[in-house]
């Protein structure tokens, strides 16, 4: 289920030599970006999918070269997510919001009592089993035991989703701001473009490029998490994903940096 998942970007997709492959699309229609070659492959570009496959008339599209697209992204990260005070302007939405859905603890306290009384249950029936004023092969028991089981199933369900909606109790400190723009500044700049890759897609969702612009987004809960990670190593490179995860309110959880430059080569 993971693998087919359209959720997680193609392994060929992650691991190409394309450094912005799956991210940019055509501001005029909205149709992928993908390579072409000019110049019997002396020069490469990116250029706007629905034009090469149906011509102009379904879109007028748009060429540029790949080195001058992927310099612009990089450096537009750099300059403008991963600058420690531009970053910790991103996520200082997101943090508002957390303290706001701690404030409001009705349901997770509500959630809570049902987990509590949950486990009750389940110790009660296990304890007259235990002291064998129950008979486990007794068929109404049984019964009891998995329906208890089963509502302490769905209520240790409930109050891990809540606490995942409600996200991280620890609080974003300058230190792992700081260390956390360090690590992204090089990891997206030096490397291997699919080591490079990885990272760049593990905080953008997008990147949409006219002639004049380039329009990079990504989700600020996301950027959050990956914040928060403590342990760092080279080997652990992230999964390229594109829809990361569903809010409601994709407004404001999302982070817009928008370059006016030429794009024409």
């Amino acid at each position: 289920m993971r693998s087919r998942t359209p959720k997680i970007a193609a392994q060929q997709v992650v691991a190409g030599p394309i450094l912005l492959t799956g991210l940019l699309s055509c501001a005029k229609c909205e149709s992928a970006l993908t390579m072409r070659t000019g110049k019997s492959g002396q020069y490469r570009y990116y250029a706007c999918a629905n034009r090469q496959a149906r011509g102009a008339t379904a879109c007028a599209g748009c060429s540029h070269r790949m080195e001058k697209i992927d310099h612009a992204v990089t450096e537009a990260m750099i300059t403008h997510a991963f600058q420690p005070d531009r970053l910790a302007s991103i996520l200082e939405s997101t943090e508002t919001e957390r303290r706001t859905r701690e404030a409001d603890s009705t349901e997770i306290l509500r959630c809570e009592a049902e987990l509590a009384d949950a486990r009750m249950r389940v110790d009660r029936l296990m304890g007259l089993a235990g002291r064998g004023m129950a008979d486990l092969d007794d068929p109404e028991f049984a019964e009891r035991m998995r329906s208890a089981q089963r509502d302490l199933n769905i209520a240790l369900a409930g109050v891990d989703r809540i606490r995942r909606r409600i996200g991280s109790q620890v609080e974003i400190t300058p230190e792992r701001v700081v260390a956390f723009a360090n690590f992204m500044r090089d990891r997206i700049r030096n490397g291997d473009v699919p080591f490079r890759k990885s990272y760049l897609r593990s905080v953008v969702n997008r990147v949409i490029v006219d002639d004049e612009r380039l329009i990079i987004t990504g989700w600020k809960n996301v950027l959050r998490e990956q914040v928060m990670i403590d342990d760092r190593k080279d080997t652990k490179v992230p999964i390229g994903i594109q829809e990361w995860r569903a809010s409601q309110n994709k407004t404001a959880n999302t982070y817009v940096i928008e370059i006016a430059m030429k794009m024409k080569a």
